[in-house]
């Protein structure tokens, strides 16, 4: 159990409704983690103030003022990424959902009596993938490489991310300076090898990639999922002379597999 994972379900931990192996995954992991248990405990006291409100929908003005106020958040802290010391992507993001959370504080009375819980719910969680998204998209443009490998790692997180998003992490994977982002970049990707993009952007990879361990790993990836497509650029890869050897041989292996 990670961090996200817990967060995520920490309503539903306070209030028992989770299965005895997903309470003690979390228990145990908020034994080890400092800061989700002070997501717990805020969350906890959170809870509690809400019990005995009456809630009602927000005006029009206050949506409007927060949506700015949220906007105008966002500009600052992408404003100040590439020179801030000590800038948390994550801390971002937690902020923003606890900023949305009580902004729309009337949807857990609404969640916590029943009442069209899963309307509710849904639109929190869309309006959450929406900023993660957005945030996602910025920091893959980051000048700092351990800044895009984050937001590259990030994205498996996104349920389903949109084609602006692949397409960014395809950007990445192609032409990062950085080796260690490619590599990120063709990790995070092949958790979505069921898209014809990423099929298409991993057999490219293999063509224009000179890196020996970027090589080996999309390799491996085509290999796994049988990409019949992936067959002559493969060959083509095998003759070149100044291929590493082991290349060589994972490529050999890989043909096997695949023909």
């Amino acid at each position: 159990m990670n961090c996200i994972k817990t967060e995520e379900k920490i309503i539903d931990y306070l209030e028992g409704g989770l299965p005895d192996a997903e309470k003690l995954a979390i228990a145990a992991h908020l034994r080890q983690c400092p800061a989700c248990r002070t997501v717990l405990g805020q969350t906890r006291g959170f809870l509690e103030r809400t019990d005995n409100l009456h809630w009602e929908s927000p005006s029009p003005a206050l949506r409007e003022s927060f949506e700015r106020m949220l906007a105008d958040e966002k500009q600052q802290q992408l404003a100040k990424e590439p020179v801030r010391i000590g800038f948390s992507w994550k801390t971002v993001l937690r902020v923003a959902a606890v900023l949305l959370l009580i902004a729309g504080s009337y949807w857990v009375g609404t969640y916590r009596s029943g009442k069209f819980s899963d309307t509710r719910i849904s639109q929190m969680e869309n309006q959450l993938q929406e900023l993660k998204a957005e945030m996602t998209l910025a920091l893959l443009n980051n000048p700092s490489a351990s800044k895009r490998i984050q937001a590259v790692n990030y994205s498996e997180e996104l349920q389903t991310p949109d084609k602006k998003i692949l397409q960014a992490i395809i950007t990445r994977l192609h032409s990062d300076e950085n080796v260690n982002v490619r590599m990120a970049a063709a990790e995070a990707l092949w958790k979505f090898k069921q898209e014809e993009l990423v099929k298409q952007a991993l057999i490219r990879s293999l063509e224009i990639e000179k890196n020996p361990d970027v090589q080996i790993l999309v390799i491996q990836f085509l290999t796994e999922a049988q990409e019949k497509r992936a067959v002559q650029p493969m060959k083509k890869l095998l003759v070149q002379p100044d291929l590493e050897p082991y290349v060589k041989d994972q490529l050999s292996n890989g043909l096997k597999r695949i023909i």
